[in-house]
């Protein structure tokens, strides 16, 4: 029989005095409140193992992201060891402080570094990769050749234009590794400055330019080497006390710079910070690094060697002297 029971609680006895089954008005049978309670579980469980397998797929998705070549962040991390590594790669060996890393750089696998046996010799008994960053190959060094200036009377260049090892080294006023490099590696480089060995050329890779705005510190110290101060303008902004781990610039402090630097003529320095020719040039030596896949500073080239970061001074020493020997 049909019972209409569409109100009943779900407590009322499904089962009517005489045995039938009640059914609510369109037919269907009533559940026991243990019946409902049962359903109830099991599509929690149901509910509760899809989300399981969910969270399951989200961190699959993530640890495969993590241990994927070439997953590193590169806002920061940048490149550690002796930074034997082509452009746009990772470095090898041990002992490095990280490049800070940026903008550009394709990431496409490195050619595989082959040593000559002229590279051995001069090494003797230091390992490549690990006592010095071995020369890169052929084709990678014709791009790293052209980034050389090697001009007479280059403001922005330490050391004699025809000394057998030129170090081009890309930098940037905001980045914690270069203030390193400057303090760690840069005074032991000097005596080889001196005695003719090294020239030393600066380019500016002004990876924080929208962060902290070191483009503009670059324009500044280009600014003071027309007054023939870059290099004391550039060891002001490395020497000071930074406010946070990234410098941010502004115009005070950037002449505060140029102040310490000794630059005599303000209002011609301040002229030239204005000089959009300046700017440009910081630009386009930023987007040279970049299209040979330098995508981190400090990044150097000695010769036919590629290195990055702040490491082992006596790394940077002993691949210049190595780069000295190939080069007679």
């Amino acid at each position: 029989m049909t019972q209409d029971n569409a109100n009943s609680p779900l407590g009322q006895s499904p089962i009517a005095p005489d045995g039938s089954v009640i059914r609510d008005a369109s037919g269907a049978a009533l559940l026991t409140q243990a019946q409902v309670k049962a359903k109830m579980s099991s599509a929690l469980l149901k509910a509760i193992l899809a989300l399981v397998v969910c969270l399951l797929l989200v961190v699959s998705f993530f640890i495969g992201r993590a241990t994927a070549p070439g997953s590193q962040d590169a806002a920061g991390a940048g490149t550690a060891g002796t930074g034997s590594a082509a452009p746009g790669g990772s470095a090898d060996g041990q002992g490095g402080q990280g490049s800070e890393g940026g903008e550009g750089g394709d990431g496409d696998t490195a050619p595989e570094l082959q040593i000559s046996e002229a590279e051995t010799k001069a090494a003797g008994t230091l390992v490549a990769g690990q006592d010095y960053v071995p020369s890169q190959p052929e084709e990678v060094q014709q791009h790293l050749a052209a980034l050389k200036r090697g001009e007479a009377g280059d403001t922005r260049a330490l050391g004699k234009e025809n000394a057998p090892v030129t170090m081009v080294m890309f930098s940037d006023y905001s980045c914690p590794m270069c203030q390193l490099f400057h303090n760690k590696v840069m005074p032991s480089l000097q005596p080889l400055v001196e005695d003719g060995t090294l020239r030393i050329e600066w380019r500016e890779l002004a990876i924080f330019a929208q962060q902290y705005k070191s483009n503009e510190a670059a324009v500044g110290a280009m600014a003071a080497g027309r007054q023939g101060k870059f290099w004391e303008f550039n060891a002001a902004t490395f020497d000071k006390q930074w406010d946070d781990n990234h410098q941010t610039w502004t115009p005070e402090i950037i002449a505060e710079m140029a102040k310490q630097a000794g630059v005599s003529d303000m209002a011609k320095f301040q002229a030239d910070t204005q000089d959009p020719q300046l700017q440009a040039l910081v630009d386009s030596e930023t987007q040279a690094g970049f299209q040979v896949g330098i995508s981190g500073t400090p990044a150097w080239i000695i010769n036919k060697a590629y290195g990055s970061g702040a490491v082992d001074p006596q790394v940077i020493i002993n691949t210049i002297n190595i780069q000295k020997e190939i080069a007679k």
